[in-house]
């Protein structure tokens, strides 16, 4: 859909789980693109670019972190950045930026995007940077890049009622780590997407690990347990375990698929997710198959947090 008048074109994907809403500021005066850094230079997004010979590219050596703005506030920064240089350690990615450092880059570049005046995604990504013997070993040399883009907008329907999980055996390295290895999210997600499921949920053994692109908890009664180990630890996840400590029984333990199925109500979590509600994994419908006044009240408390935190 286009709207000529004003220089501006909207794009509108629709698929059937998700509602992805991009806006292409084009011609008119007052109106330009989204604004990246790339390794110490604001630049547009059209203009932003790495080394090809960069170790990212080559070798998939890198690490990442997103989060997004409530009301254009900068929602857990602190906690990303923390998040993001213990991914770079536990994968031996040398950074030279401070914590402080990072959050200076970062606020200044959404200080650059500040004419985009809609809720907008932060991905800060780090590579291994440019290898000038073409090895596979890094320079110690890394690149930075810190992109500001539009919110992916969930069908409404899914949070009143409910998501569906496809289990998969598929696992990732480095678990802990938030790397730009997500081949095997995407192998995973590309098959569920492809059978009508929201979402992927990776399992090892008897045991549930997380999803694809989020982390899973599940009620019994009104006890909400939740996968502890093997897992990155989202932030959303740490943020709605704080807020459910508040009302309920909350358990960070292995869990096993077979609870799992038989839990009274599950939900996943995660930054654009925020908490979603899942009816069905596999072929097994949950509870009653309706979103659970639990999970509903953990939705509430959630999104409260969210807009008081942005309004501070």
């Amino acid at each position: 859909v286009s709207t000529q008048s004003t220089g501006v074109v909207f794009f509108l994907w629709l698929r059937e789980d998700i509602i992805v809403r991009f806006v292409m500021l084009a011609t008119s005066p007052s109106s330009s693109p989204f604004i990246y850094y790339v390794n110490g230079s604001f630049k547009t997004a059209s203009e932003s670019f790495i080394p090809v010979r960069d170790l990212g590219i080559t070798r998939g050596y890198g690490c990442f972190d997103y989060f997004r703005t409530y009301n254009n506030s900068p929602f857990t920064i602190s906690l990303n950045v923390e998040r993001l240089r213990r991914s770079c350690a536990t994968i031996d990615l040398s950074i030279p930026w401070t914590q402080n450092q990072l959050e200076n880059i970062i606020l200044e570049t959404l200080r650059k995007n500040e004419h985009v005046k809609e809720d907008k995604g932060v991905r800060v990504v780090i590579t291994g940077g440019v290898s000038a013997s073409s090895t596979i070993l890094p320079d110690d040399v890394p690149s930075l890049v810190i992109m500001v883009e539009p919110l992916p907008i969930w069908n409404p329907e899914l949070y009143t009622n409910g998501a569906k999980l496809m289990t998969t055996t598929v696992g990732r390295n480095y678990p802990t780590a938030k790397t730009t290895n997500y081949i095997p999210a995407i192998a995973s997600l590309k098959k569920s997407k492809k059978l009508g499921y929201t979402e992927s949920l990776f399992t090892s053994g008897a045991l549930v690990l997380e999803g694809a692109t989020s982390n899973v908890f599940a009620f019994l009664g009104d006890t909400l347990i939740t996968p502890a180990s093997h897992i990155l630890c989202g932030l959303t996840r740490k943020l709605v375990i704080d807020q459910a400590k508040k009302k309920y029984k909350v358990e960070e333990r292995d869990v096993t698929l077979k609870e799992l199925l038989s839990a009274d109500e599950v939900f996943v979590t995660s930054a654009t997710k925020r908490v979603m509600p899942v009816v069905q994994v596999d072929d097994c419908i949950i509870g009653n198959g309706k979103v659970g006044e639990r999970t509903k009240i953990i939705m509430v408390l959630f999104d409260d947090l969210c807009h008081k935190k942005s309004n501070l």
